[in-house]
């Protein structure tokens, strides 16, 4: 770890990741194996491990950042499959799932029914694809739907699962496709299952769910509409003061809740533990129509100690043959909440403040970052080409939270401070925040 002389004469502190660390990243790796009864593909890098299991509806059944699992499986569905009947139920086995939306015409006859039981469950395929030592590929497809008391009948999908190396980071891109001979409208919907209490505790309150607000929301001031066929529950959830996020605080009660959100991310916290896991997406452009006028969905359940987030594309007419994309991307970190942003660098716990006396600027904030290397602390002016001034480095890694408190001497030229994450190489991974320097403080 290197330390600027400014940052040594300073005595700046930069609390639990920054006060050192050893490289855990290696290269990625995939490899076939066992977990919990299904015959899986297992990904690592160092940091993370994925699991995904075909036989089980084309999940994801693992995702773990060093031995912290992020995923809530069913433990009664462990190692099960099923084959698909047209009147089949819901096999629900928690983990991460890909779904058509709107749930609401999934059975002809039933409305609200069990999802396509091929796409739910069936038994989908797998291939490695050839990769390098950047990241490590699964390709998984499912049959192609075709049971008449569904009405996806001729979609199949695919779930592509890229693991990158040096990041706590899987790329999930999903890609339903119309086989039928006519045209069909769908919208994809990533469905992902965590735990809502602690093993063998009943221990509620302490994981929670994140995500930002649209300021012009079609559902109001709140921001948010509720489905009351799921659960009436209406006190799981709150604003965070002047953030524009709402916590869902999961408190073993039926509810479910989606918003009309364009910030682009949604985020789950183990408040005790320390462990976030965000999904980022892109937003569809204008004039983009989603299922039920939502791009994130939030559940709670009050059998299962258990809740999910969901993260919802466009609806798109398919015509014959034509297909379309969905690209949500997991990222994993030591943090707990209020998570107030997710940007590709990491999320923002407590945002950055620069505040200065004669003498020092003070610098705080809290973060967990998604990549393994350094976090840049740089100085910039005034103007269209700022001179940037090094303020001091430091290693970091999604496996420890970063907490900042440090007093800086900072050239008067300096008018903002920035942090920046690098990944091994030296190569910008993104900026983690900024602040204008507040002088005379």
């Amino acid at each position: 770890m290197h330390h600027s002389p400014a940052l040594r004469s300073a005595q700046a502190v930069l609390l639990a990741a920054c006060l050192g660390g050893a490289w855990a990243a290696d290269a990625p790796t995939v490899r076939k194996g066992d977990f919990k009864g299904w015959s899986a593909y297992l990904l690592g890098n160092g940091l993370v491990t994925l699991g995904l299991a075909p036989e089980a509806g084309g999940r994801a059944v693992r995702f773990d950042l060093g031995a912290h699992p992020l995923l809530w499986l069913d433990p009664q569905q462990l190692g099960r499959s099923f084959a698909p009947v047209d009147d089949g139920a819901w096999h629900d086995f928690g983990g991460d799932v890909a779904w058509l939306a709107p749930h609401s015409r999934w059975r002809r006859d039933l409305g609200l029914g069990p999802p396509q039981p091929e796409l739910d469950h069936g038994a989908w395929t797998a291939q490695i694809e050839a990769g390098d030592e950047s990241s490590a590929i699964v390709t998984m497809h499912s049959p192609v739907a075709g049971l008449p008391g569904w009405s996806a009948v001729g979609i199949q999908l695919q779930r592509r699962f890229t693991l990158f190396r040096n990041q706590a980071h899987v790329r999930v891109e999903q890609t339903m496709t119309n086989t039928a001979a006519a045209p069909a409208v769908w919208a994809l919907w990533e469905d992902v299952r965590v735990p809502g209490a602690h093993e063998g505790l009943d221990d509620w309150e302490k994981h929670a769910i994140y995500f930002p607000l649209r300021t012009d929301s079609v559902f109001g001031q709140r921001g948010f509409r509720t489905f009351h066929e799921y659960g009436d529950d209406e006190g799981q959830w709150r604003p965070i003061a002047d953030e524009g996020v709402v916590q869902v605080l999961y408190r073993h009660r039926a509810a479910r809740l989606g918003a009309d959100s364009d910030g682009g991310w949604i985020c789950s916290v183990d408040e005790r533990d320390g462990y976030a896991f965000a999904l980022r997406y892109a937003l569809a452009p204008e004039p983009a129509v989603h299922p039920d006028g939502i791009t994130v969905a939030v559940s709670t359940s009050a059998t299962s100690a258990s809740l999910t987030m969901g993260v919802l594309g466009p609806l798109v007419a398919l015509e014959p043959q034509a297909s379309a994309t969905l690209v949500v991307d997991w990222y994993a970190t030591r943090s707990d909440g209020p998570v107030l942003a997710v940007g590709e660098a990491g999320l923002i716990k407590r945002r950055l403040e620069a505040r200065s006396d004669d003498k020092l600027v003070h610098l705080t904030g809290s973060y967990g970052v998604f990549t393994e290397g350094t976090l840049a602390v740089v100085g910039l002016g005034d103007g269209d080409q700022p001179k940037r001034t090094s303020l001091g480095s430091y290693f970091v890694s999604p496996t420890q939270p970063v907490r900042l408190e440090a007093d800086l001497k900072v050239p008067a030229a300096v008018t903002s401070v920035v942090l920046e994450v690098l990944d091994g190489d030296g190569h910008l991974v993104g900026i983690l925040d900024r602040a204008t320097v507040q002088r005379g403080h």
